[in-house]
């Protein structure tokens, strides 16, 4: 039997920032007395877009689509679709009764690195946690996200000035699975009753987490039907009548998938011809959308009127509406809690818990091509993950072209330069996830960007070096040899190891 507890974290860390967050640490403290399924408990993150400048038309505040996403890079196309875990710089394990059981540094780059080993394309796709939206096949910047609650038929079902009736911007719980940072926390019987007080701290990394307006890109033409999303029927209004709605041009088999719009959402709308007629307000809020299911056709209605005809009426051409961009957004962090699977009644638990964590080593290549580094090794590691990325970012995607590794003077691959993403490079991989038995997912080699297109999604190579290790009764000397076109920088090693609480 099991029950969800909930613990606030010791330190507040609500705030609302924009790129400079005044709290980035946050700790838990987890009482003496229980035995807790670690594998099932998870920190929660609960974050909220806040969007400035939406000027309120004809009463109704108009609803911003926003996406939060990590900058692993330098901008935001060049940054990566993340696992939660990689929202977490640095992390530590301790344990009143047995001290230190882990202290991770740098946690964020392994775990973005792994995800795209450990998953599939599939698997990362279909996650419900992943943090940055990407484009679907959809269209341009028609982007999975989770920050707004969109209503996209309304069917007569009008939008109210309270904004109810229509789409809400929504806070979204970011989910960091205590397993996906800590070893320990595999174990589904950890006993508080046996190691005491636990303390958890995490530092995140809420200086490079944005939240950005994701409107969609309605002027592109639509990659599967053709039509660009902005184009409207056009309209033969009657002497003095009034445009207050549009019908779409392109058709829909699913709207509620592939529509661009949604009530509550603030568009401009133009017309090249308006035959005699004039525009009277451009920019609008949409109050309703139906869908006739015969035409497969989508009519918005807006809230006031975009165009009056003439007085011998007017025939409107080259009618589109077009989203409007709200400027600025910032983020608010609601809050940070504990959620923790405890187990009632367990079974005979454990004195001792064995399990893998890292000790992580950073270097840098100081500019030059061609790096050769000398590293110690503890005895007990199984793996050796080496990472490359840009000055002070994430992403292990700055390009190496070979390496070569020995371990107490054995070289690993015979003497011979192990060309990245070749044959070679891939067999290494994948003969150190059998080592360490974990399953190996893909190797792709290349990780899924914050792009403009679908087919540019996996412009960014996954730059790694995964190798396994002996166990020894000594410290092993590993020899790093790594050749690469442009400037090396960033280097990070992960030494995996075995631990015994």
């Amino acid at each position: 039997m099991e029950k969800i507890i909930k613990i606030q974290s010791d330190n507040s860390i609500a705030q609302i920032y924009d790129g400079n967050p005044s709290q980035k640490l946050v700790d838990f403290t987890i009482p003496q007395g229980g035995v807790y399924d670690l594998s099932k408990s998870y920190v929660s993150i609960k974050m909220k877009p806040v969007v400035a400048n939406n000027a309120v038309l004809d009463t109704f505040t108009p609803i911003q689509n926003c996406d939060g996403f990590l900058l692993t890079d330098a901008t935001q196309v060049a940054s990566h679709v993340s696992p939660p875990a990689t929202l977490v710089r640095n992390a530590q394990f301790y344990t009143q009764n047995r001290g230190m059981a882990e202290s991770i540094r740098r946690c964020d780059t392994l775990k973005l690195a792994q995800q795209y080993l450990e998953k599939s394309e599939n698997d990362i796709v279909k996650s419900l946690d992943s943090v940055g939206g990407f484009n679907t096949d959809v269209g341009l910047e028609m982007f999975k996200t989770y920050y707004l609650e969109r209503k996209v038929l309304s069917n007569g079902d009008t939008l109210l000035a309270d904004g109810s009736n229509g789409s809400k911007v929504i806070a979204r719980e970011h989910k960091i699975h205590l397993k996906d940072i800590f070893g320990i926390a595999q174990h589904p019987l950890y006993s508080t009753q046996i190691y005491g007080k636990t303390n958890i701290h995490l530092e995140l990394n809420l200086d490079k987490f944005q939240i950005n307006p994701i409107q969609p890109d309605e002027t592109a033409v639509d990659w599967a039907s053709g039509t660009s999303h902005a184009a409207c029927e056009n309209q033969n209004l009657g002497a003095g009548a009034f445009l207050t709605f549009a019908v779409l041009t392109e058709r829909f088999d699913n709207p509620q998938l592939q529509c661009p719009f949604f009530v509550g959402m603030s568009v401009t709308v133009a017309a090249t011809g308006l035959g005699g007629g004039a525009l009277t307000r451009a920019r609008q809020v949409i109050k309703d959308i139906t869908y006739d299911a015969a035409s497969r056709r989508v009519t918005c209605t807006f809230s006031g009127t975009a165009i009056t005809a003439a007085g011998g009426g007017s025939n409107i051409t080259g009618l589109t509406i077009v989203t409007e961009q709200a400027p600025t957004s910032t983020v608010e962090v609601i809050g940070a809690e504990i959620v923790l699977t405890e187990v009632v009644n367990p079974p005979q638990v454990p004195n001792e818990l064995e399990y893998v964590t890292y000790t992580t080593q950073e270097d840098v290549g100081n500019g030059q091509l061609n790096v050769f580094k000398q590293y110690k090794v503890e005895p007990e590691c199984q793996s050796l993950f080496v990472t490359h990325s840009d000055s002070g970012e994430i992403a292990p995607d700055r390009a190496f072209n070979s390496y070569r590794m020995s371990i107490d003077g054995v070289d690993v691959a015979g003497n011979r330069d192990i060309e990245y993403a070749k044959p070679i490079h891939k067999d290494r991989i994948e003969r150190c996830y059998r080592n360490k038995s974990v399953p190996l997912k893909s190797l792709e080699l290349k990780m899924i960007n914050l792009s403009a297109t679908v087919a540019a999604q996996k412009g960014d190579a996954l730059r790694v070096i995964a190798e396994a290790m002996p166990y020894t009764d000594q410290e092993k000397n590993i020899n790093l040899e790594i050749k690469a076109g442009a400037a090396i920088q960033d280097l990070i090693l992960y030494k995996e190891i075995v631990k015994t609480l």
